[in-house]
């Protein structure tokens, strides 16, 4: 079964590890939401129960969440609760940690998640802007999502997209099976142990930027799940990613074989 975590619900922002589990059932993929959500938000449940998709969420005050106050604290006990809840991943199972967290909960958490399903045997995918993804490469999550700006920020030195694939490759010789990364507004790498490649991202009207994360992730994993080749998955997620940039939201894949034939995957050379 696959899990995905949601932290930062909000009435104004994205539901990110909700708009994972739509993408995936839209392939035909099971899975089940969890997170931490506002009382008073029903977006990603009713999204959720529309699908058809399980979800077992834990609701606090609304005040205590992100936005709503920069001193809210989200409390501890939900905190311990969702970690608890964690404790039915079962070998085999997919953990997706997605999205920023709330301000109440410390990048920390992220470790602490990451423990549990290394400790139940489950596979650990991470999309989230913290340094901290550095913490659990000895768990070796199996896929790490990163924006171009995130690795800079994490190595507090990167500049130019040759480094910048260098950091993911190092990444993945610390732990990391795949390093899934946004470079630019342009070009996506994937690196894993073996090979990299990287694809430029077909030109779109933007109409937002909502969403085309969690497309390119979900589709990549997807991908990934029925055995895909790399540089195939590196294409049809690259569409999923150019596909959502057109709408308010995440790709509904109508357009996504149209786009995937403007796609060029590229193999990387790593310098010596």
């Amino acid at each position: 079964m696959i899990y995905t975590i949601t932290l930062n619900d909000d009435k104004n922002n994205t539901c990110c590890g909700t708009y994972v589990s739509l993408l995936l059932k839209k392939k035909d993929i099971e899975s089940i939401a969890l997170g931490i959500i506002p009382n008073d938000y029903q977006k990603a449940e009713k999204l959720l129960d529309d699908a058809d998709i399980k979800h077992d969420f834990i609701k606090i005050d609304a005040t205590q969440l992100d936005l709503f106050g920069e001193d809210k604290q989200v409390a501890i006990s939900a905190q311990q609760k969702l970690l608890d809840n964690l404790k039915c991943l079962n070998k085999g199972d997919i953990l997706v940690i997605c999205g920023s967290f709330a301000k109440g909960i410390s990048p920390v958490y992220l470790s602490d998640m990451a423990a549990i399903a290394h400790k139940k045997g489950a596979y650990l995918v991470v999309s989230v802007p913290y340094a901290t993804v550095m913490d659990i490469l000895p768990l070796q999550p199996f896929l790490i999502q990163l924006t171009g700006q995130d690795i800079k920020n994490i190595f507090d030195k990167v500049a130019g997209r040759q480094l910048l694939y260098q950091s993911a490759h190092y990444m993945v010789a610390k732990g990391a099976s795949h390093v899934l990364c946004t470079l630019d507004k342009q070009h996506i790498a994937v690196i894993n142990m073996t090979q990299g490649f990287v694809a430029e991202v077909p030109d779109v009207k933007k109409v937002s930027g909502v969403g085309c994360q969690e497309s390119l992730l979900a589709t990549f994993l997807t991908g990934i799940l029925k055995n895909h080749m790399t540089i195939t998955n590196l294409a049809n997620s690259v569409a999923a990613y150019a596909d959502s940039l057109q709408k308010e939201g995440v790709t509904d894949y109508s357009n996504n074989l149209a786009l995937q034939r403007k796609v060029i995957a590229q193999k990387i050379m790593f310098d010596d």
